[in-house]
């Protein structure tokens, strides 16, 4: 039928695959929005992406999918369907970084970065020394007013690793 033959066609083409990694028992950090492009004009925005926490589990080691929707604006008339759904695969890893991929600091306040590793010895890297510094056993400390990331990896395993967003006031 005519109805089957127009939503053959989609109104946009969406990001709709993310991938990301986070430690056992962490709630990873997927992107607040995906691009989307609308075919008829060409236009590429970012559209917010609703993701559904709630329904995934990440205590255990492996893949887990996560789902989630947008609400892209496309031409209500037309040929086509507006694609929606976004998908996230996030590996639950065996780097275990603090509880929060967020912590808050004073300066010359300390906290101790890394909580607990699946036998991985870990090394620490800040993004800027300046504002956050880290010693090699993963205590930070605020140095400076400002944000600076640090990067937990696995020295057995490079590709495994955690960002941690450090905010020092």
């Amino acid at each position: 039928s005519f109805k089957v033959w127009n939503e053959a066609f989609a109104k946009n083409v969406l990001e709709s695959r993310v991938y990301a990694d986070t430690a056992k028992g962490v709630t990873p950090v997927l992107p607040a929005a995906v691009k989307s492009l609308d075919v008829a004009t060409g236009a590429v925005t970012d559209v917010p992406v609703v993701w559904d926490l709630a329904a995934a589990d990440f205590s255990q080691f492996g893949m887990v999918t996560v789902r989630g929707t947008v609400a892209p604006t496309v031409p209500e008339t037309g040929r086509g369907i507006a694609m929606t759904d976004v998908t996230a695969t996030v590996n639950v890893r065996n780097v275990r970084a603090h509880s929060s991929a967020r912590v808050s600091l004073r300066i010359k306040g300390r906290a101790p970065l890394l909580s607990e590793t699946y036998g991985a010895d870990c090394t620490f890297v800040s993004s800027n020394p300046k504002i956050a510094d880290v010693s090699e056993t993963g205590i930070v400390t605020g140095l400076r007013a400002g944000t600076a990331l640090i990067t937990l990896r696995s020295k057995t395993d490079p590709t495994l690793s955690h960002v941690v967003v450090v905010s020092v006031a």
